[in-house]
Order: C-alpha cells, then sequence, then structure tokens
C-alpha cells in the first residue's frame, strides 16, 4: 500500500494491509508524516476486522527504532566530524611541538660542541695533526707494559714519511711526541697524518697499542653529516669524544 492510500480517506484499507504499512516507513518518514499516515489507517480500517492492539504496537516500535536509529547516525556524522576537526588540530599542535623540540635539541647541540673550543680532548681513532709547529701528539693505550713499540707516520697518500721507537713503555695511555721531522731530514708540511704503535714486551710478543687521537679543538661545524669539532685538520664527530680536559 503507498503513502496516497493512507492520505486518501476514500481509500478503504483492510486488516490485510498491515504490512505494506510498515514497507511504507523508510529513512525519509518523519514522526509528522507517521502520525498523519497513521491516523489514515486506524480511520479507514475495515471495521469487521480492525487492526489488532499488538499489531498497532509493533507499528509504532517499528516507527521508533527506525527513528531513534536516525537520531544515531546523525549524532554520530557529528561525532565523526568533531573528531575530524580535532584531529586536524592535534596533528598541528605535534607538528608545531616537533619543530619547536627539533630548535631546542639543536640550540643545546651548539652550546654543548662550543664548550669545547679551547679544550683538549681524547678519542679513539689514529690521526694526528702537525701544525708545523711544536709536537704532534700521538698517543696510544698499552694492555700491558712493552720492551719496544715502534711508531710509522703516513701522510694522507699512505706513504710512510716517519718511523721512530721508544721504549720501556708502561700499561695504559702513552704519548710519543712526533716534531715533524720525517726520515729525509726534512719537515712535514702542516697538515692531518695517520699513524701506527706495534708494541711488543721483552720476548718479543705484541702488546695490544689502541691509538688514541688526541689535541686542542679550535673550531666546530655543523652540517648534514652531523656535528664536527677540529683540532687542526682533524675532524672529530662530536659524539665519538671519549674525554675532555682544559
Amino acid at each position: 500500500m503507498d503513502i496516497s492510500s493512507f492520505m486518501n480517506p476514500a481509500a478503504p484499507v483492510n486488516g490485510g494491509s498491515n504490512g505494506q504499512f510498515s514497507n511504507a516507513l523508510d529513512d525519509d518518514l518523519d514522526r509528522e508524516a507517521f502520525l498523519k499516515m497513521l491516523v489514515a489507517q486506524l480511520n479507514n480500517q475495515d471495521p469487521m476486522n480492525p487492526q489488532e492492539g499488538h499489531e498497532f504496537a509493533a507499528q509504532l516500535a517499528q516507527f521508533s527504532t527506525v527513528e531513534q536509529l536516525q537520531s544515531l547516525n546523525k549524532q554520530f556524522a557529528e561525532q565523526m566530524t568533531l573528531l575530524g576537526a580535532l584531529g586536524d588540530t592535534v596533528g598541528d599542535s605535534m607538528e608545531s611541538q616537533g619543530e619547536e623540540i627539533a630548535s631546542l635539541r639543536n640550540t643545546m647541540e651548539i652550546n654543548r660542541a662550543t664548550n669545547f673550543i679551547g679544550r683538549t680532548i681524547e678519542t679513539p681513532g689514529n690521526t694526528v695533526s702537525w701544525s708545523g709547529d711544536g709536537a704532534a701528539p700521538i698517543t696510544a693505550t698499552l694492555t700491558k707494559p712493552a720492551a719496544q713499540a715502534e711508531i710509522t707516520v703516513r701522510d694522507g697518500q699512505g706513504t710512510v714519511v716517519r718511523t721512530f721507537t721508544a721504549t720501556d713503555l708502561q700499561a695504559g695511555p702513552q704519548a710519543f711526541p712526533w716534531n715533524g721531522l720525517m726520515d729525509n731530514g726534512e719537515t712535514a708540511p702542516p697538515g692531518a697524518y695517520t699513524f701506527n704503535v706495534r708494541a711488543t714486551d721483552a720476548q718479543g710478543n705484541r702488546v695490544s697499542a689502541e691509538p688514541m687521537t688526541v689535541g686542542t679543538v679550535d673550531r666546530v661545524s655543523f652540517g648534514g653529516d652531523g656535528t664536527k669539532l677540529w683540532i687542526g685538520d682533524v675532524s672529530i664527530p662530536l659524539s665519538e669524544v671519549r674525554t675532555m680536559r682544559s
């Protein structure tokens, strides 16, 4: 039975049309339209076959359920809209906080690095900076006493420029100052050099010697490869500094 039959008093409605009435309910049926249809049905029902009370109650319950579902859908849509707006706000806030944290971290890194300028640092490594004056601080840590150590210095191309020895060495950090003199008697040009320490005990057995880069920081740099401290021509990642002293 279509809706017009409910709204037209001339159209008879018998008890067998109750199922059709329930099918007429849809998402677009509001309370006012439902009440008009219900009144039309009551006015036009067959007196010989009136609608049962439980059928009438069932129709009311069906419409109430549909109406509640429509209300819930509307509330859900509104809540989703609010959640979306809240999500955008939270996302913007987190992005802003992330930028502030990154900026603060960068500032702290700069302050930390600049505090190293003028300080002597020590880090694992076999690079030494020769300034052209004084002595380059070649250093290695021995695991046990050594009778002798042979120190080999190489230039940037890997060519040996100087070999010298030291004797009667104790366990722990040992310094082997290099005055820049090369094996040919000339003075090496200023720059970065690498070194190797080969230590042995009195029986000629090898003694472990960990090379250390030591020197005074004269500047710092910041870039995509991280923060670096500089000892002359030698760069050292800030994260690899082992000790610092005045």
